[in-house]
């Protein structure tokens, strides 16, 4: 064999792995992984799909706009709650979800509390951890 000749060295095993394409299927599984990161969509996108989709089948707009069928079905269902929403930004704000999509307080007595014993915790330079405010919450009842 020469020097200038290029030799192409492969072991057993990545042979066996290469699929029909000639792809490994560690390098399958990553591109199948890549599709399946979740994607987060402005109010503004989801309004453009379902003024698309009124003109065009679902799945065509589920194609242009990259996201499942049924998404675009549900953008359908809430395009009213979708608009008051997109209303009321301000500009130049990019919103993701509605308002009040987060988690509900339990207690606004009991969250006043937990905040009071915090407050004195820091004031006597005591350790605040989480753990600590759960226990302290724990401790406190709430008042419905």
């Amino acid at each position: 064999m020469s020097n200038n000749s290029k030799e192409l060295i492969v072991d057993e095993q990545t042979v066996n792995s290469l699929n029909d394409d000639g792809t490994t299927q560690e390098q399958t599984s990553a591109a199948v992984s890549a599709e399946l990161k979740y994607r987060k969509y402005s109010l503004k996108l989801k309004l453009e799909a379902v003024a698309y989709s009124k003109n065009h089948m679902i799945a065509d707009a589920a194609k242009k706009y990259r996201c499942d069928r049924k998404r675009i079905r549900k953008w359908k269902q809430n395009e009213d709650k979708l608009r008051e929403e997109n209303e009321s930004l301000s500009i130049g704000k990019k919103k993701m979800r509605f308002s009040g999509a987060r988690r509900k307080e339990v207690s606004v007595n009991l969250n006043e509390a937990v905040l009071k014993w915090i407050e004195e915790a820091r004031d006597n330079r005591q350790r605040v951890s989480r753990r600590l405010i759960k226990l302290q919450a724990k401790k406190s009842p709430p008042s419905w």
